[in-house]
């Protein structure tokens, strides 16, 4: 089997299964609790909460668990938009954006009246700092920015923008990094962005529990009214054995190691290299590979739909992807290869292939000769 989806999911680190079995044997009670065996929960939450934190070079209070990355985008966008209101009613969005992001900021246009701009991309899938900046308003309350688009992996200028920003005293900074933790040195964006997301199950930590970092004194609006858990920004009890698990997939697997991104990257030109070798198959985004991340390559397939592809490769137990999870299943074509200006033939021809460490050499060269045969079994 070759597994190259993990930009839509990773296998969970063994280490991370044995420490959620535990805690959900042994860490029965509800963390809200004020008996014993509820503030042991406690602790523990508390003290998974403490070690992210500290890794991330945060305060343990700018932390708030959620469900995952499609919660915190929606917690910060609509938390952002329905906490200051009053100072404006425009958000500013981009094109390279999740669609958790999009679905999102249009829903409060249709709903709540507020203005959305989604700033274009390039032809190589990347936001214009200039032109961004260029739609700002007064009205402006949230900027929100993916820093690596899910399908092409394209990095977007998240440190330039957010020096920018930081003069724009009345709005918010929002990230969407949960393709780039533990991948590209996230926490050294910090200092300039108010908020970033972060999905546990892409850092092969479990699913259904992420993050949303809140700096302090982002005003922030909850989605959920209840129990006034994590200081009334997310109501529900904790999740203690997936917070317990995400805090020691972060450890094993979240933090920014340079050694490991420089093999990512290693990893990234030879599978470049290598399907630059089939004829039909064009690159997209650049060659640079710093502008890029790491773990993501992207191609067209010309003359080939993309979804018949992954279906032929997939009864060959190779696992690859179409577009981002969230819209594979819809056939329409990829609106992000669409707004890059692709055609629309062109945009339904988009393969992603995503890999963590385990992938090797002799596993690109057989993921390139299977992908070949394939091609020439269709194309007859």
């Amino acid at each position: 089997m070759l597994y190259l989806d993990c930009a839509a999911s990773t296998f969970i680190d063994p280490q991370v299964a044995e420490t959620i079995s535990r805690v959900m044997l042994e860490y029965p009670a509800n963390p809200a609790s004020v008996h014993g065996l509820g503030e042991q929960a406690a602790q523990l939450v508390q003290a998974a909460r403490l070690q992210m934190a500290t890794s991330l070079g945060l305060l343990s209070e700018e932390l708030i668990f959620t469900s995952g990355g499609t919660e915190s985008n929606n917690l910060a966008i609509k938390g952002v938009a329905s906490a200051g209101r009053d100072k404006g009613k425009h958000l500013l969005v981009t094109a390279a954006d999740h669609p958790s992001v999009l679905a999102c900021a249009q829903q409060l246009a249709t709903s709540e009246g507020f203005s959305v701009t989604v700033v274009p991309v390039n032809q190589q899938g990347v936001v214009d700092p200039d032109q961004l900046e260029r739609s700002l308003t007064s009205e402006t309350v949230l900027v929100s920015m993916v820093h690596a688009n899910s399908e092409t992996g394209a990095i977007q200028p998240v440190a330039e923008v957010g020096r920018r920003l930081k003069k724009y005293r009345q709005l918010s900074f929002h990230v969407d990094a949960s393709q780039t933790l533990g991948k590209l040195d996230v926490p050294s964006l910090l200092p300039d962005i108010d908020l970033l997301t972060a999905s546990a199950h892409k850092w092969h930590g479990p699913k259904g529990v992420g993050l949303l970092i809140r700096r302090n004194g982002v005003q922030l609006q909850p989605l959920f009214s209840g129990g006034n858990q994590q200081q009334g920004h997310r109501s529900g009890t904790e999740n203690v054995p997936l917070i317990a698990g995400m805090a020691r997939a972060l450890r094993l697997h979240g933090t920014y190691d340079q050694t490991k991104t420089e093999r990512l990257y290693r990893l990234r030109q030879s599978l470049v290299d290598k399907l630059g070798e089939i004829p039909c198959v064009q690159l997209t985004g650049v060659h640079e590979q710093s502008e890029m991340a790491p773990h993501i390559v992207h191609v067209c397939l010309q003359g080939f739909r993309a979804e018949v592809v992954v279906r032929a490769l997939s009864a060959k137990q190779i696992y690859v992807s179409s577009q981002s999870a969230c819209s594979e299943r819809r056939s329409a074509p990829s609106p992000f290869l669409l707004a890059m200006g692709k055609s629309e033939s062109e945009a339904r021809a988009g393969l992603r292939i995503s890999y963590d460490h385990s992938l090797t050499e002799a596993g690109i060269v057989d993921f390139c000769r299977q992908l070949q045969q394939t091609l020439i079994r269709i194309a007859h």
